[in-house]
């Protein structure tokens, strides 16, 4: 199947945080997935240095080689800190949710500001 058809979508891991091994990771996903371009990269935590983290992802991005970026698990005050200092927008927060999980509190906090969760 041509790449096209495909929507490739990773995470930056926690242990990977950080401007030189975020970039690092990143390259190396591509390689391993074998592709020149990602539909989607997320930090997956707000732990560590994410905003170095979100700096190499941006620097790529803008670079071509991610259709978009965005951020998982982070709570209102981590994604509104980002989404409000960052010159390209988080387009995703993926947030955990389930029947045990509602994560109510930070999608009203979400909804309140106008950055609508994905879940």
């Amino acid at each position: 199947m041509p790449r096209e058809e495909f929507f490739l979508t990773t995470k930056v891991w926690i242990t990977n945080a950080g401007y030189e091994k975020a970039k690092a990771s990143i390259l190396e996903s591509m390689e391993k997935l074998q592709t020149s371009y990602l539909d989607l990269l997320l930090i997956h935590q707000p732990f560590g240095d994410y905003y170095g983290t979100y700096r190499a992802m941006k620097e790529l991005y803008k670079a071509g080689k991610l259709r978009a970026i965005g951020v998982s698990n982070f709570g209102p005050d981590r994604y509104l800190d980002i989404q409000h200092f960052a010159t390209v927008k988080p387009a995703v927060n993926q947030i955990e949710t389930h029947v045990f999980q509602q994560q109510k509190v930070a999608r009203e906090y979400l909804q309140k500001y106008n950055c609508q969760p994905e879940s």
